[in-house]
Formats: C-alpha cells, structure tokens, sequence
C-alpha cells in the first residue's frame, strides 16, 4: 500500500469492451507511481470486467480505499457534451464523499485510437466548480495525438507506454485464461489473417457515416483484401473472423459468404466478444502459435495496439492492412461519396500516425498503396 498522503485516483470507466484494457493501463500506471488506483465501471458491467482484472469496482466500494489520501484525482473520459455531463455527476459524488480532500481531474482519450474529442472541458468545469476542482495531466496512450495536444494547451500530458500492458498480460492469470489457446493448439494458424468486422454498409454505424454499398458488396471487398494477404505470405492463409456483436446479423453474413471462399474460423467460438482482441494477438505471437499475422482493418484503428504490443518481442510478424485499393471501394454502391466523405481524411490521419511511428522504431515500413489504401510492416 502506498503511504499516507497520497494521490487517489479513481478512473470512470465508460461500460463499453472498448475501454477496459485502458482503463488497466491507467491503472498499472498510477500503481507505478506508488499511487493508490481503482477502476470505477457500472454494476451492470462490473461482472464482465471483472472476468479480465481485479481493481473494476463500484463507486462506493471505491472509495473506501481512499480514505488516508489527501488528495483524489478523477480520471475521465474526454468526449462530448454527455460525457460532460457524466464529468459533473461523477466530481460531485467525490466531493460530497471526500469535501476536506483536494480534487484534481485528469483526462483520457478515446480509447486506444488515442484521439481526444470535443472542445476543452476547462473553461465549462470551471464554471461549474470554480477553483474546486483542477485540471492536471492528460493521458496519452502509447503516443500523443494531435488532438490531446490541442486540448492540454500548457497542461503537463502524461505518454503511458504499452509495456505497462504486456507486463499485465504475462502476470495475468485471468488474461491467459479468457484467452482461451488451448482451443486453438491443434490449428496451424503459422501464417494467418485476423478480420475484425468494421460495419460498413450499415445505417446505424455513426449516425450513418457508413451508410452506402451493402454485405455482399462488403463480403466481395474484404475478399479481395484476404487475397492481396495471401499474394503477400505466398500462400493460402487461415482466416479468423471476428463478428461485431453489435451488427450481428451483418457479420455473420460477411462471415458466411467469405466461408464460400476461404479456411475461415469463427473466433466467437472460443473467444468471447466480452473484450477487444489486444491479448488474444498479443499471445499468439508470443507463444510462437503464430510466427506471421496479416491484419485487415478497413478504417479502424485495431492494427494500432497491436503494432506497440510485439515491437520488442524479438519473434512473430504482424502487417497491417488499413483502408481498401480506391477502385475497390468504387465499384460498392455509394462508394465514391464514402471515400471521398469519410475514407480519405481518414487514411490521411492515419498515415500521419504510422508515419511517426516509423520514425520512432515501432513499425519497420509504411507502404503507401494509393490514397485510400496502406500497408504497415512491424519489425
């Protein structure tokens, strides 16, 4: 236990899979610092998020564990006009329980694609609170995004490094265990592909940004991406296929028209959809299961994480796939407007990121294919 006197962090955790592993990482990360730290997440979600980690709580189990500290600072998530509003109520819960305490706040970006949303929060909270509360760091995961920069000004931004992550996963019993490998020992998976659905051509998926082509002409684009992969390792690959829970229906027809085609094997049916897919490739390569893995992204950032978490592992390979050829995306019904709406100043930041990431060691090669399409090679 840290002694008494000091900082106290209490990270809000959004109920979604997509923040649980950086929301462990914050944590290791103040723990580092010999800082006391719990993770605060819904009681609806509490259950699954203590599957993978033990320091998920609720808010008043919480904060029994802070009460020898001297100052309390809230970590929260940096978005919207809702989350905001999440902001307030969460600082007025930890003044009412701490009011002779010190609240300082920190702010996170959204999730590990590392960007930080919305106009600053400083001005409104400190209309809100006066000089009540303090803003004192922002987190960065793995490295700083321009639009975390924008937003600190002149505050202090903390670069949490991945290795804070790899050390959870190789000491983590649970980890290993919702991994669940033993399902895949008998599979040559040597070379393989990893597909996480992305919902395109779905109405729903940011407020309809996506909107435009169809499954089939989806299924017909991720088809000609997995064979560009197989020209690339010079053989036919196995494909694991991860569904998007939220677009069940959708995935599952992607899923099936590809089985059509190609080996593909189902990751949810032994991998639940309870958390995203970090540790999973993390300890394929590790364990040497996988010596070279081919990542099909679309516009996501999946490959991002992944590329931080084998860079020093000395064994295994990963590519990266990020956007589609333009011609392909073309022949989809809508698919100009798409490109020309959403795909190009995406893979526009995109090379921006992997650009620098180059520069600084954590990826061997960015290749760009066209506008809309690039390759990305780790060490």
């Amino acid at each position: 236990m840290p002694e008494t006197g000091k900082c106290g962090n209490i990270i809000f955790c959004p109920s979604t899979k997509l923040f649980l592993l950086p929301a462990i990482m914050m944590h290791e990360f103040f723990t580092a610092a010999g800082e006391k730290s719990k993770i605060v997440i819904d009681k609806n979600m509490l259950p699954q998020a203590q599957e993978i980690g033990d320091d998920f709580c609720d808010f008043e189990t919480a904060v029994q564990y802070f009460e020898d500290c001297d100052s309390i600072r809230s970590v929260c998530f940096h978005h919207d006009d809702t989350q905001f509003q999440a902001l307030v109520r969460n600082l007025n819960m930890v003044r009412t329980v701490f009011p002779k305490k010190r609240n300082l706040v920190s702010f996170y970006p959204d999730g590990f694609g590392n960007a930080m949303h919305g106009k600053s929060y400083v001005e409104r909270l400190s209309n809100v609170f006066s000089d009540e509360v303090t803003v004192d760091q922002y987190l960065s995961f793995g490295f700083v995004h321009k639009t975390t920069v924008k937003l600190a000004a002149d505050r202090p931004i903390q670069t949490l490094s991945f290795s804070l992550l790899t050390d959870f996963f190789d000491r983590s019993v649970k980890i290993r265990k919702f991994c669940n490998l033993e399902k895949l020992s008998g599979v040559d998976l040597d070379e393989c592909v990893m597909l996480a659905y992305r919902p395109w051509c779905t109405k729903t998926f940011h407020d309809g940004m996506y909107d435009f082509g169809n499954q089939q002409e989806l299924a017909i684009l991720y088809g000609s991406l997995i064979e560009r992969a197989e020209k690339d390792h010079g053989r036919s690959l196995k494909v694991i296929f991860r569904a998007d829970e939220r677009y069940k229906r959708e995935s599952d027809l992607v899923r099936r028209l590809l089985s059509s085609r190609f080996d593909v094997i189902d990751l949810d049916s032994f991998y639940s959809q309870a958390l995203t897919l970090e540790p999973l490739v993390y300890f394929l390569i590790k364990t040497g299961q996988v010596s070279k893995m081919s990542m099909i992204c679309l516009d996501s950032t999946s490959f991002q994480v992944p590329a931080f978490l084998v860079q020093n592992m000395g064994a295994g390979r990963l590519v990266g796939y990020l956007g589609a050829p333009k011609e392909d995306v073309y022949r989809m019904s809508g698919g100009e407007a798409f490109t020309k709406r959403k795909l190009g100043s995406k893979m526009s930041d995109f090379r921006e990121r992997y650009r620098a990431f180059e520069s600084d060691g954590i990826v061997e090669s960015v290749t760009d294919l066209c506008n809309t399409f690039i390759r990305v090679g780790t060490t």
